[in-house]
């Protein structure tokens, strides 16, 4: 035996109102919808569409009450019986240029109103014809004596709880935000009273402009209303496949790394979504779009879009669109290019690091500091030779001096996600290089002395040795530039790790420092001190006898060298420069005297 399905339409008007919508406000979208898609009809039919639509909000026995009536192409009995009393059905099957299922979404009434009157009358012929249909699930049609105009009118008294989406503001409003762009106006006002139209019936984009002036102004005021704030730029993006047209704007502010790009999506002139996360690419996270399609498939709900083909070609198409605007600006505009990596530099390159056809995309364009200033990949692959860069910061500091002086490259790679664009250059980019160096690889290329050197500075060597000897330091004499420069402190990666055990040892509490004493212990020295035999005053001391003053020169030397690198000084070194200012203040006051 066959069986009907039994519907409870109270718990069909539940769940339209709980889970299929994201809430109450969507049933003057879906009357919105109703009457421009009414309006198509007839305009297919006929080949124009008289008149438009009107929202008019008034009282009825104290309670509010809401009447849409468009003059579209209208229902005859038969097509309101088949399409008002079966759930799902609709006018509107078999596709065409329609927006939304008039059952369904004449339903969504349902959750703002106990009964909803519709009085049409159809441009095919027939008598004009009253539904009036419950949220019990009953209804009644009859025919009408009197003469209506063709189209339809809806009528609703609001439900108890409801009274905020009756209110004249909020229903005007609510007009504006969903129909802005339909090409029909949308006339609302007080019932019997004056009626003013409230949509614009245009997208910005898709007006004509006197100037390029005048329309760069017009949509940049645009931008200002949906981001809240002047977009930092915007250009058209465009989707044949879908016969999407638009703008994307570009973020005056920068995007948290991992954010999804959004857009303001029309399908069909009708409101679907203000912040679609699907469309755009994922990796377009610094654009907001405005867009109207005309082919895509919203889902159910009609807020989301079905991700079919059509989808999937679109978004493919607006990726295109997007990589073209960025290499586009790159090739007009580096400056304004720089400006755009700048404010949203941490998730383009987090975007970047993990995207190899991003990485194409902007690599070359990104900027980094380096030994010669700021510069930007492509600039410092001109330079010649393979990349190298550094990726500890204090290492980058020691070197950066040495390495301008030479007109020498070094990239500092300390800071997020530098290091792994720089290293990913030799996969993506085969024919170009990088290569990781320290501050020790870059003090093994320091000039050796020549003979007579070396033993003009052997008592220099051997006093520095002294001197530094519970430093854990070893000096060396070079020659290297700059000349003003008179040492060099420089670490290897584990003399650093062991430099900084030792001062998280100072810090920490006994057990902590136990166990950094234990791991301390197997620490080999990994310290140089490179003093500068073109330096004036490392030359003067050669020349000195070893004592006292020749040894606390070379510690403060070696202080200085500490400093210059933006090393933390260890309890010991604060006490050696206290003692060593103290000492040499001292020999001041005692020159000074014996003058006097």
């Amino acid at each position: 035996m066959t069986h009907i399905f039994q519907v409870d339409l109270s718990g069909l008007i539940d769940l339209l109102s709980q889970h299929l919508y994201s809430g109450p406000q969507v049933y003057l979208r879906e009357l919105l919808q109703n009457g421009a898609d009414a309006l198509r009809a007839r305009e297919n039919l006929e080949g124009r569409a008289p008149g438009g639509i009107c929202v008019e909000v008034g009282q009825q026995q104290g309670r509010p009450l809401l009447v849409v009536h468009d003059s579209g192409v209208g229902l005859t009995e038969e097509e309101v019986h088949r399409f008002l009393a079966t759930i799902g059905s609709s006018s509107k099957r078999g596709g065409g240029d329609f927006i939304g299922r008039f059952g369904i979404g004449l339903l969504s009434c349902f959750v703002v109103s106990d009964e909803i009157v519709l009085r049409t009358r159809s441009v095919r012929g027939g008598p004009a014809v009253e539904w009036h249909g419950k949220a019990d699930g009953t209804y009644t049609v009859q025919l009408l004596e009197e003469d209506l105009p063709f189209g339809s009118q809806v009528t609703l008294l609001c439900k108890a709880g409801s009274e905020d989406y009756f209110d004249p503001e909020q229903v005007r409003s609510l007009c504006v935000r969903y129909g802005d762009l339909l090409p029909y106006p949308i006339r609302v006002g007080a019932l019997d009273g004056p009626l003013e139209i409230c949509n614009a019936q245009v997208a910005p984009w898709a007006r004509s402009y006197a100037s390029a002036d005048e329309r760069d102004a017009a949509l940049r005021a645009y931008g200002r209303t949906l981001l809240g704030a002047e977009p930092f730029d915007w250009f058209p993006l465009s989707a044949p496949s879908s016969g999407l047209e638009g703008v994307a704007f570009v973020l005056p502010r920068s995007a948290q790394a991992g954010s999804r790009p959004t857009a303001t999506l029309y399908l069909r002139d009708m409101l679907l979504a203000e912040r679609d996360e699907d469309l755009l690419p994922p990796w377009a996270f610094f654009v907001h779009g405005a867009f109207n399609a005309r082919t895509l498939q919203p889902t159910a709900s009609r807020e989301t879009l079905q991700q079919n083909a059509v989808f999937r070609a679109t978004r493919h198409e607006l990726e295109v669109g997007l990589r073209a605007y960025l290499e586009g600006l790159a090739a007009r505009d580096p400056e304004r290019m720089q400006q755009l990596l700048r404010l949203h530099h941490l998730p383009l390159r987090a975007l970047a690091a993990d995207d190899d056809a991003f990485y194409r995309l902007i690599a070359l364009h990104l900027a980094f500091e380096t030994s010669q200033g700021r510069l930007t990949l492509a600039e410092i692959l001109r330079s010649g030779g393979p990349l190298r860069f550094v990726p500890d910061l204090d290492q980058f500091r020691q070197v950066a001096q040495i390495a301008a002086a030479r007109g020498e490259v070094i990239v500092n790679a300390a800071y997020t996600y530098d290091a792994t664009l720089l290293e990913k250059l030799n996969r993506v980019f085969p024919e170009h290089r990088a290569i990781r160096v320290d501050a020790g690889g870059i003090a093994a290329g320091l000039e050796d002395l020549s003979p007579a050197e070396s033993a003009e500075g052997s008592r220099l060597l051997a006093a520095a040795r002294h001197a530094l000897e519970d430093l854990d330091c070893e000096p060396r004499l070079k020659r290297f530039a700059p000349a003003e420069l008179p040492a060099l402190y420089v670490l290897d990666r584990e003399a650093n790790a062991a430099r900084n055990r030792q001062r998280s040892r100072e810090v920490s509490d006994a057990l902590w420092s136990a166990l950094l004493d234990d791991l301390t212990e197997t620490d080999s020295s990994g310290a140089r001190l490179y003093l500068n035999f073109d330096n004036p005053t490392v030359r003067q001391l050669a020349r000195l006898e070893d004592g006292p003053v020749l040894r606390r020169v070379v510690q403060t030397l070696y202080l200085q060298a500490l400093l210059l690198g933006h090393h933390p000084l260890s309890t010991h070194e604060l006490d050696l420069l206290s003692g060593s200012l103290a000492e040499m203040i001292g020999w001041g006051l005692r020159a000074a005297r014996s003058l006097n």
